[in-house]
């Protein structure tokens, strides 16, 4: 997969994958007090909208909530793997039984996440990981949650193991205009509190509540 990169302001490109170009930027928005519009005043919320390989308008970057994106069905309290790549493997199988990802497209999914594994770890810090990259023939932004016990090495920053991994995966054509967001993704989960209530979940739709509540503070 090619090098992704982003525009700066000028409009010229950066060079850089569009992951690490958008933290300056965010944290830049975030120390002067704004907060981006929420996802469905940005673009409508995702039951009533799609976001299909056939809308190729990249000109702008948007604002992502997890919550729109997961279900009870994609998440998974005790993952089974102990290695990055195993825990990826469950996820994308989350989404094939979950009808989000079809089966014809789970080997290019596992693909497509070790492509931009191989650009920079996906790992963040305070035991998070956000493997995430773009499949040509996905119709839609999808992504599954997944809890560890024991922990998965992901490159984190801080060298801890990852706990909590979110997967995310975009259409092809999708990618530079979304993947950027999952900076503001990483910040929401940053949260003490939001992490404790994701690692002491006993169901799936315990997760989701948490995430939505916290992202509703964040965006409110």
């Amino acid at each position: 997969m090619g090098r992704v990169v982003a525009r700066g302001r000028a409009g010229a490109y950066t060079g850089l994958p569009v992951w690490e170009n958008h933290v300056a930027d965010h944290r830049r928005r975030h120390a002067h007090g704004r907060k981006s519009a929420p996802l469905e005043e940005a673009i409508g919320r995702r039951r009533v909208h799609s976001f299909t390989d056939t809308d190729t308008d990249a000109s702008e970057t948007e604002n992502l909530r997890l919550a729109e994106f997961i279900s009870p069905g994609v998440v998974k309290i005790a993952l089974a793997g102990t290695d990055q790549w195993t825990v990826v493997e469950e996820l994308i199988d989350l989404l094939v039984e979950a009808g989000e990802v079809p089966e014809k497209l789970a080997r290019a999914s596992l693909r497509a996440a070790k492509e931009r594994e191989a650009i920079r770890p996906t790992g963040w810090k305070y035991g998070l990981a956000l493997p995430n990259g773009r499949v040509k023939g996905l119709r839609r932004i999808v992504a599954a949650v997944g809890v560890s016990q024991g922990g998965v090495d992901f490159g984190c920053r801080d060298g801890l193991p990852a706990r909590i991994v979110v997967l995310l995966l975009f259409p092809e054509a999708r990618y530079a205009r979304f993947a950027p967001a999952i900076n503001d993704i990483a910040d929401t989960l940053e949260d003490p509190a939001l992490r404790e209530a994701i690692l002491t979940a006993r169901r799936g739709g315990d997760v989701v509540e948490a995430i939505e509540d916290a992202e509703t503070r964040d965006f409110s």
